[in-house]
């Protein structure tokens, strides 16, 4: 070894402990001696063989086989933003070069900024990186040195409804990675102004060009025809203007009122009025679209939006394989705003009624249908029987097995219904069922493809919980004779246990059909998949729900007799 190495690696700071000890009250400067080992390592490196690796303990073919080479132009995708020619700048660096304006914006440059935010949000919620999509725009870094009062408004509100969404889904808890993505990459939210601050912003730009369009229109009109076109082109863009910012502030009103804010007393019809007049502004926004100026060119030949740079955030990615962020198109963005509003529409229309049942079969359909993670979060929000206060979500789940087959142990009119005994064993059954229904709407909230595998694992709760029914409607059933050994005897069985037998069947035949929308089952798996289907499940299920109709009548004919000798002992004492 030579000598004149170092015998240990340097440490980065030098000083001794001690010496720090001493002087902690009256600090130097301290002097970093690095050595540079570049040559010798270099020479080390050729000492080695072909094939011979030198690495630590812990370094196995799974770390060599997911590594990363660094400052590789195919492996790391930090450096995509040295290949390009032109040169990436930063909001304050765009300013000083007079790339980016803060004031004196057209209305055609404002609705080709506006929308094409949109789409990065659309393409933010379909899993990609906010530092990929949202905060390409650079004017959402530094809001506040915005002097155009529309676009500062607008802005604003871009933050506060992405931290809102965050929000939701956040507390939803439905996704997965390849669905959202929470990172935030230290970028600020606003978070010194409030919401209702930032929808009052925008209520007062929207009496802005409110005005604006009003004192257009009351000009005297010209007999000059290119004249008038040119009025009616700035009314259409004052409009455009108008309602990109009405339907940005109504988006995050709306979306405000979901749970967990003080504004979500406001009842569903107000919620539903909020997405309707979005779908009402979506349409003239989609009028108004074809008013865009021209993209700008960059030295390189790409295509850029004015205020745009989707290059500006590569530095804060973490090192991986490069990859194509696609953003939505504009032409796109209206379609899919439109199946979100129309989802949300559908959340907050009640349809779906009152009752347990009806609202996991609602739920159900709608985690078939093409939803994207916002509307699903919502819909857990919404829906999930968690969010009921004190013990109506207990209460929901005894009406919907009262509904169900009216197990006897539910009824009053049966005199055991007080016994302490069967009210402890039938209120622990409740709360079992009622965690398992919660797992069970939680899984329904996820992606589709996502939920075959989770409902692999709901099966192992609702499995418990059909044992442990089985064992009350037994349990149940001995308290009863030992009440009333001399009545006649009344069979408590299949009454708890078959409810939850039926939602387990339900689960699993979601489980097996899902199959064939996922294109799981290869053409010789068919054969014995039908009849695993046909001839075990859903002949199962068909006996389960034929058992709760006898039972369902059975206590129809009881309710009928109980009145019966009620009348009868009405007329004795009239008599």
């Amino acid at each position: 070894m030579d000598d004149n190495l170092p015998a240990e690696t340097p440490s980065c700071s030098p000083v001794p402990s001690q010496y720090l000890e001493e002087n902690c009250f009256n600090p130097t400067p301290l002097v970093y001696n690095w050595v540079d080992v570049t040559e010798s390592f270099k020479e080390a490196c050729n000492t080695l063989e072909s094939g011979v690796l030198v690495k630590e303990q812990n370094f196995t073919l799974y770390e060599a086989m997911s590594a990363i080479e660094m400052m590789d132009p195919k492996m790391d995708s930090w450096m995509i933003g040295q290949k390009v020619k032109r040169k990436i700048l930063s909001f304050v660096d765009s300013i000083e070069q007079g790339v980016i304006k803060l004031d004196d914006f057209t209305s055609d440059e404002l609705i080709l900024m506006m929308d094409h935010c949109h789409g990065c949000i659309l393409s933010w919620l379909d899993g990609q990186s906010l530092a990929q999509t949202v905060f390409t725009f650079l004017y959402l870094h530094e809001p506040t040195e915005i002097k155009s009062r529309c676009l500062k408004a607008f802005c604003f509100g871009v933050l506060k409804l992405c931290d809102t969404i965050m929000e939701k889904i956040d507390k939803a808890r439905v996704f997965e990675e390849e669905d959202f993505q929470l990172l935030r990459y230290r970028f600020k939210f606003a978070c010194e102004l409030s919401t209702t601050r930032v929808i009052g912003m925008m209520r007062e730009v929207e009496d802005e060009y409110g005005r604006l369009i009003r004192s257009t229109k009351s000009k005297p009109q010209s007999a000059n025809a290119d004249s008038d076109d040119e009025v009616n082109k700035l009314l259409a863009g004052y409009d455009g203007v108008l309602r990109r910012i009405k339907f940005l502030r109504l988006f995050l009103q709306s979306l405000t009122c979901f749970g967990g804010s003080k504004m979500s007393d406001l009842p569903a019809q107000n919620i539903s009025k909020g997405f309707v007049q979005m779908a009402e502004n979506l349409k003239i926004m989609k009028k108004t679209a074809p008013l865009h100026v021209d993209t700008t060119k960059s030295d390189d030949n790409q295509s850029l939006v004015p205020g745009f740079e989707p290059l500006l955030n590569q530095r804060l990615l973490p090192p991986t394989f490069p990859r194509y962020t696609k953003l939505h198109s504009i032409s796109d963005m209206y379609d899919i705003y439109e199946g979100i509003i129309e989802r949300l529409l559908l959340i907050t229309s009640g349809a779906q009624g009152n009752s347990f049942q009806g609202i996991l079969n609602f739920v159900t359909q709608f985690s078939r249908s093409n939803s994207c993670v916002l509307t699903r979060s919502l819909a857990q929000i919404h829906f999930t029987p968690a969010r009921l206060p004190g013990n109506q979500a207990v209460d929901a789940i005894r009406d919907s097995l009262k509904a169900f087959n009216a197990p006897p142990c539910l009824s009053i009119r049966n005199a055991f219904y007080l016994q302490p005994n069967v009210k402890l064993c039938v209120e622990t059954f409740l709360s079992q069922a009622l965690m398992a229904m919660v797992k069970v709407f939680q899984v329904y909230g996820h992606n589709y493809a996502r939920q075959r595998e989770k409902l692999a694992m709901i099966l192992e709760s609702l499995t418990v919980l059909q044992e442990y029914g089985d064992r009350c409607d037994a349990e149940i059933s001995e308290m009863m004779k030992r009440f009333d050994p001399e009545g006649e005897p009344v069979n408590h069985l299949a009454y708890l246990g078959g409810w939850s037998l039926y939602h387990t069947l339900k689960i699993m035949i979601e489980y097996v059909t899902s199959g064939f929308v996922l294109k799981l089952y290869s053409n010789h798996e068919l054969h014995y998949i039908y009849w695993y289907l046909s001839e075990v499940l859903l002949n199962w299920l068909l006996q389960t729900l034929n058992r709760a109709d006898s039972q369902l009548l059975y206590d129809e004919n009881m309710n009928e007799q109980a009145e019966l000798r009620k009348t009868r002992s009405n007329k004795k004492i009239e008599t």
